[in-house]
């Protein structure tokens, strides 16, 4: 069973020989077969959010305490198991359980979707990291052009409302808008693709 942590509840030595013996082991990314994930509070993080992304429930460290007791790690297939912060589900405006659901039951938010960012403070490897959890494809420069019907499926991204690159191509390519980063964001942690809500008019 593989167990990823979040890094403020990265295991001790002890801890790690334990979730070994209990027939677990540790991953250091989220991939597709990461069985769990462990944080105490919602952040979000690159890992947290590529974990809803994929539909990978989140448990707290007390569940991998549960399962020293029971002498074996079992995946948390209860919802009642997964991790329980309503500050920060306030916080961030979304319901962990929900989202999780959402991404088993309709698939990767992005799929379909192509994301490019315009600006270069943006596109960080975290950043990229979500996207691919998403199931968006990353782009790291734009096509000379694009056809008219694969326009809508081409997210462009910048920072914010007024931090937004050189757009010159964007307009050359007949886009009708671009998008701030925290469509991305917020699509990762609730499920939804808001797209009128961040839409930037160029």
């Amino acid at each position: 069973v593989a167990i990823c942590f979040s890094t403020e509840c990265r295991p001790s030595a002890a801890d790690e020989r334990r979730i070994a013996a209990c027939g677990g082991r540790i991953a250091s990314s989220v991939s597709s077969d990461v069985a769990m994930f462990v944080a105490d509070r919602l952040k979000r993080t690159a890992k947290l959010m590529s974990a809803i992304c994929r539909g990978i429930p989140v448990v707290s460290s007390e569940y991998i305490l549960r399962c020293f007791e029971r002498g074996q790690i079992t995946q948390p297939y209860d919802e009642t198991d997964w991790l329980k912060d309503a500050a920060g589900e306030r916080n961030w405006g979304f319901t962990l359980s929900q989202s999780i659901k959402l991404a088993r039951d309709r698939g990767p938010v992005l799929k379909d979707y192509q994301v490019h960012c315009a600006t270069k403070a943006t596109a960080t490897k975290d950043f990229k990291e979500i996207v691919a959890a998403a199931g968006g494809t990353y782009l790291t420069s734009l096509p000379a052009r694009i056809p008219e019907e694969r326009k809508d499926s081409l997210l462009v991204i910048v920072e914010d409302r007024e931090t937004r690159g050189d757009l010159r191509l964007v307009r050359k390519l007949k886009l009708p808008s671009v998008y701030v980063k925290e469509l991305v964001m917020a699509a990762a942690t609730t499920q939804e693709l808001d797209l009128v809500k961040f839409t930037v008019e160029i």
